[in-house]
């Protein structure tokens, strides 16, 4: 095992990581289209491991082969920004992160080209495929180097499907040239390169002899084996069994992730549910499954580890459980370290820990585990590899063999890549078909049918007639967008989080949502000169989920009042399930069928508004919220006719169904259909209009049919809709539901169809009339089959007959279309893992809320975690009592924590106080309540901690003249901190520190929990609120929240002092050894810092807050004055105490209420008034003078009140006898 699992040959990525979300997405977004894949994960090609059957593979086909490099896996990606028009150099390692590096720079080889000359010569849309690599010259001094071996996409243009012999000459001769050149001529910039950039040298797979011998030898860096590439092949973006990775068999590898489990410390527990973490753990591997209902991962074997490694592991202070590492399997029978050595053992074969790969996110998936495996049994040695080398060149100088080179050399297309097998579709002819397209209810979706393939849609892109309505819903491009996790973008998970959270909790019922669609879009693809169709994106409306989240009705608040000009609004439900069990099973043909009958009530219902159902959607969700994994599942519901609808076409090439809109409607007609859809708030996204002559042309609503058409001739009458499909001959799916809405409720079977695919946003965006994309064409119910032209199973509506499809066991039940496919193109849900992609740090907050809100579902679903969390709290003492209280506030979720102390940290604060290390007490200290900060906010971000140095002063410490000026800003420092939170905590260790803080919560109603631990013993308390004002009542509640704690059996509250009769004094000076230190059970401060904490949430569910009254005590008396007691003092979690003495030695818990004192120095109301009246001057007053507060208060005159009550008693003792006793 390499020391600690560290690899000091494998560099880290250089550069500035990208952490902004949204360039993060835009940057992998890119790289997806660059690549033309249907996902923006990692797009690099991966290798298999060598086996005896790979020697066959050499023979058979020509492979170059190259030294496999010991370094870091990254692609290099070149982009010019429009908004900067500066090139930017971008490395993207295998996690998919991406690092920006600057001093980077790649020309391109034709700088005076007119396109390239606007961006100053450089290069642009450019991906590499290389490695990072640290060479180590003889001195011993490194360089990085970064070894390029591919090229992906040049210039925008996809090399995929081209040989690796035509890819690897245009990176040698097109971009590796240039960027030299460069170099050369700017001596400043090769000095500011953060690494040098070489092109790794290929060799014929028969020079495998001269590679292992002659250059492995001589690498200035680390080296893990060979790479044989087919040189025919095209470039896979995933495993590609053309590319294969030797490494002698001992040392072929896997990744795995660890996992150390201890074993159980029966001593502390003997039920076994404590770890024993001082003795050596086991140390599992575990292989990576993929994409599991269940657990990612699962048990393989053990790791060997000797004990002196992980004394090593120890020390070293890293954390080894939960890493991917990569391990080799030893059969060397020789131990590494002591005692084994002197043991002289003989080993068995075992895995050995080569190194951490931090740089990956998962181990080997079980099948790559399963490959080398058999790489490692039935692996081929070094020997093997040259005897094999005459043989494949024997195959290379066969004639036959340089035929097949040569044909191959035509840029052969890769067998498994699917962004190549999409442009091959994209390419290809389609059958020719003349006439109409009947519209094929057989497909999946109903899509149309077109003449020559029955029962196929078109191939996308095709030239030929295309469907109605295709397979998918929503149209080409239209569909959800089948880039990635369309729905469920990352502006709207956070809203689907909370209604789960927070309104569904754990119901499935389903909630009405709303969704956003526009005219669909087309761009001119700028290589091919082809209309490329972009379609619509539709887009959960975040306000409805909010809606949907608060319990309102969604109608309600309808998208309409949030959505753009441009935006059609969209109603549909959202069933979330519990479990991802629950999802797979649930009977979801139920559902949708629930959908489809909802949809044809909502349609033939005159008191509703149809347009609100046409686009009816169906949302079946799962929401893993501790992975952050949504499953998602949408449909389409759409009504169907028996037999369906044909597009009419009268074009002679049997291809024209839908012309532009201009061959049948002027531009001053079309003026109108625009103007409608701007000004329509209502049903906006569907119309009817009429054209009777170029000056008469006028919309209105769908519903209005009839009496709009009266009397106007067929020609002139059109039916219209905003129509999401970026296509010019494939129609959005809206239409289907729409003619059948016209057909039930109107008897419609021929209509002229207006798809207005134009943007309607704003006047500026509006197109101009020789360019709009909106097309036209009429659509038919086939010819009648019977008189009565009625299909003999059509549902009914108003007393007819019609052809609208119904189930074949129900004739009253539609029957219907509309399931989306996932980008395989099967009937299955997608998945969008948003964990990868979000900031760690919202991670963390969702998970906080996430296990407080879970307590809400289950438990007590009237607890207010808000006011919890945004309580802020104010920290006096970072000592042992502030950190346990720090933690347990962090479990509730608090979000800001503000600590004050003036000490350091030293050697005896770590083990009691659980925010500091080792490292915090070298040097001298750092300062404890900025180091506690810190250390909270490493444990959680999400928290605003914050850290002051202060000095509070107190009473019996007299202040000199000369320092008066620093302590009154103490002082104002204070009163500022205390204004500025809503709790303070005195845990400070000293009775006098804690009076300031005492009178400044009771003159500004604060709430005060004070916690004190004595050696087995502890106080927690709150302090009651503020006394009556003399001049009234300010300050108190409302006495409509109920009975306050003055109101109460008990009275008001009273403070830390209020048990006291002297004025707190110097109790600090002349201390002995054990009075300095806190000397105390170990576990009492945890017990006193987590009750302080949950005696303030308890108060905080309290509706008057500070003023609420007390729980009584153990020993109060009992009745129904008692029980109404309790109750006034009871909230949902439970009674509200005044004090909590713990007591160790007995371990019990006593409840005590004691009133506020009169004359008490820290809350009475002589001395809050003395403090609002004169300020700093009476502090200074009760900080110099001994007996001030005492004369202040009137405890002097107690005192002699007392001697004088003592002194008048007369002990009669003499007349004893006389008694008689």
């Amino acid at each position: 095992m390499a020391p600690l699992g560290h690899a000091a040959s494998v560099p880290s990525v250089p550069g500035r990581k990208v952490e902004d979300f949204q360039q993060l997405s835009f940057l992998r977004e890119h790289v997806r289209g660059l690549c033309r894949l249907n996902h923006s994960r990692f797009p690099g090609a991966q290798p298999v491991s060598f086996e005896k059957t790979s020697i066959g593979l050499l023979q058979s086909e020509d492979y170059w082969v190259c030294e496999k490099s010991d370094g870091q896996r990254v692609l290099i990606l070149i982009v010019i920004p429009a908004s900067t028009g500066a090139q930017e150099v971008f490395l993207i390692d295998r996690k998919n992160d991406y690092y920006q590096v600057e001093g980077v720079v790649f020309p391109h080889h034709m700088p005076k080209d007119p396109e390239v000359a606007r961006v100053n010569g450089m290069r642009n849309h450019t991906l590499m495929d290389g490695e990072l690599v640290i060479d180590t010259d003889s001195s011993g001094k490194q360089k990085l180097v970064l070894l390029l071996f591919d090229l992906i996409v040049l210039d925008r243009e996809l090399l995929a499907s081209r040989p690796l012999s035509k890819r690897y000459g245009r990176l040698k001769t097109f971009v590796y040239p240039p960027y030299v050149d460069y170099l050369k001529r700017n001596p400043a910039a090769a000095a500011r390169r953060p690494f040098d950039v070489q092109v790794k040298k290929m060799d014929l797979a028969y020079g495998i002899q001269m590679v292992l011998y002659e250059t492995v030898p001589n690498l200035l860096h680390g080296n893990d084996g060979l790479i044989f590439t087919c040189l025919n092949s095209g470039y896979v973006m995933g495993t590609d069994p053309k590319i294969l990775k030797w490494k002698p068999p001992n040392e072929n590898t896997i990744d795995f992730k660890l996992i150390l489990r201890f074993p159980p410390d029966l001593e502390r527990d003997p039920r076994g549910n404590l770890p024993n973490l001082s003795v050596m753990p086991f140390f599992e591997l575990h292989q990576y499954l993929g994409d599991s209902a269940h657990e990612d991962y699962e048990f393989f074997d053990e790791l060997w580890v000797e004990p002196e490694e992980w004394r090593q592991m120890v020390e070293s202070g890293e954390q080894f459980d939960d890493r991917i590492v990569e391990c080799v399997w030893s059969v060397d029978p020789q131990p590494a370290t002591e005692p084994y050595l002197s043991r002289e053992l003989s080993l068995p074969p075992r895995w050995r820990m080569m190194r951490i790969r931090d740089d990956k996110h998962h181990g080997n998936h079980r099948s790559i585990v399963d490959k080398i495996l058999k790489s490692i049994r039935d692996g081929v040695d070094a020997d093997e590899l040259v005897s094999a080398a005459p043989a494949i060149r024997a195959a290379w100088k066969t004639a036959e063999r340089e035929k097949l080179r040569q044909g191959a050399g035509q840029a052969p297309a890769p067998t498994s890549t699917s962004s190549v097998q999409s442009s091959a579709q994209h390419q290809s002819g389609t059958p020719k078909t003349i006439g109409t397209q009947p519209f094929d209810p057989s497909l999946p979706f109903g899509g149309m049918a077109y003449q020559g393939v029955k029962g196929k849609a078109p191939p996308l892109g095709s030239g030929g007639p295309p469907g109605l309505i295709r397979r998918c819903p929503l149209v080409d491009g239209a569909q959800l967008d089948t880039r990635e996790q369309p729905y469920l973008s990352t502006s709207r998970r956070k809203e689907l989080s909370s209604l789960k959270i927070d309104k569904l909790q754990l119901s499935d019922d389903a909630v009405s949502i709303a969704a956003q669609y526009t005219a669909g879009k087309a761009i001119l693809d700028r290589q091919t000169g082809e209309s490329v169709s972009l379609g619509s994106q539709i887009s959960l409306d975040a306000a409805s989920l909010q809606s949907a989240a608060q319990g309102t009705d969604t109608a309600s608040t309808s998208s309409s009042a949030h959505q753009s000009v441009s935006a059609i609004s969209a109603q549909g439900v959202l069933k979330n399930f519990n479990t991802i069990e629950s999802f797979r099973s649930a009977d979801k043909q139920s559902i949708f069928d629930d959908t489809l009958r909802h949809l044809w009530k909502g349609l033939i219902d005159r008191q509703q508004e149809p347009e609100r159902f046409l686009t009816t959607f169906l949302a079946l969700t799962f929401a893993d919220l501790k992975k952050f994994k949504f499953y998602y599942w949408f449909a389409y519901p759409a009504l169907t006719t028996s037999p369906p609808w044909e597009v009419v076409d009268d074009g002679p090439d049997g291809n024209e169904a839908w012309k532009g809109v201009s061959t049948k409607i002027s531009a001053t007609q079309c003026d109108v259909i625009t103007d409608w859809i701007q000004q329509q708030s209502i049903g906006r996204g569907f119309f009817l209009f009429k054209a009777v002559n170029s000056s008469d042309a006028r919309c209105s609503r769908i519903s209005t049919y009839e009496s709009f058409f009266e009397g106007v001739p067929e020609q002139a009458r059109y039916v219209g809709f905003v129509d999401p499909s970026g296509s010019s001959q494939i129609p959005g799916w809206p239409l289907r539901n729409f003619l059948a809405y016209l057909h039930a409720r109107f008897g419609v079977e021929s209509a002229q169809v207006i798809c207005w695919k134009d943007d309607v946003g704003t006047a500026a965006s509006a197109p101009t009339p020789g360019r709009l994309r909106s097309v036209v064409g009429q659509v038919r119910l086939p010819a009648p089959q019977s008189a009565d032209r009625a299909s003999a199973s059509g549902l009914r509506f108003d007393g007819r007959q019609t052809w609208l499809a119904c189930k074949p066991s129900d004739t009253s039940a539609p029957s219907g279309v509309g399931w989306e496919r996932n980008a395989q193109g099967k009937l299955a849900p997608k998945v969008a893992d948003l964990g990868p992609l979000m900031d760690p740090r919202k991670l963390a907050d969702q998970a906080v809320d996430l296990n407080l809100k879970l307590m809400r579902w289950r438990i007590m679903p009237e607890i207010k975690l808000e006011t919890i969390q945004s309580t802020r709290c104010l920290l006096l003492g970072a000592g042992t009592l502030g950190c346990y209280v720090a933690r347990s506030l962090l479990g509730w979720g608090v979000r800001q924590i503000t600590l004050v102390d003036s000490a350091k940290v030293s050697f005896s604060n770590p083990v009691r106080q659980p925010l500091f290390d080792f490292e915090d007490c070298l040097e001298g200290g750092q300062p404890k309540a900025e180091c506690a900060a810190r250390r909270l906010m490493r444990i959680y971000p999400g928290v605003d901690a914050k850290g002051i140095s202060l000095s509070i002063p107190m009473p019996g410490h007299p202040v000199a003249p000369n320092t008066e000026h620093r302590v009154k800003e103490d002082v104002e420092r204070l009163e500022k901190l205390v204004d500025e939170h809503d709790v303070i905590y005195l845990l400070m260790d000293s009775r006098e520190s804690r009076w300031l803080p005492s009178l400044l919560g009771a003159a500004k109603s604060k709430l005060v929990i004070n916690a004190a631990l004595g050696f087995d013993s502890y106080l927690v308390m709150r302090h009651g609120g503020p006394p009556i004002a003399a001049e009234g009542t300010e300050g108190r509640p409302d006495a409509n929240k109920g009975k306050t704690a003055d109101q109460s059996w008990h009275g008001r509250l009273g403070c830390y002092f209020c048990n006291d009769v002297v004025a707190p004094s110097d109790s600090l000076t002349d201390r002995t050894l054990d009075q300095m230190c806190t000397v105390t059970r170990p576990g009492l401060a945890a017990i006193a810092g987590a009750s302080a904490v949950e005696l303030m949430v308890s108060v905080l569910q309290h509706d008057l807050g500070v003023n609420a009254p007390a729980t009584a005590g153990e020993t109060s008396r009992q009745g129904v004055e008692d029980a109404q007691a309790i109750a006034d003092a009871t909230t949902v979690l439970g009674i509200v105490p005044h004090q909590l003495r713990g007591f160790l030695a007995q371990f019990h818990t006593l409840r005590v209420v004691g009133q506020a004192y009169d004359r008490c120095t820290g809350c009475s109301a002589a001395v809050v008034e003395a403090y609002r009246a004169r300020g700093f001057e009476m502090l200074l007053n009760a900080f110099n003078e001994d007996k001030y507060l005492e004369q202040l208060t009137g405890l002097d005159k107690m005192y002699q009140e007392a001697e004088e009550l003592e002194a008048a008693v007369d002990w009669d003792v003499e007349d004893d006898d006389e008694d008689g006793f």
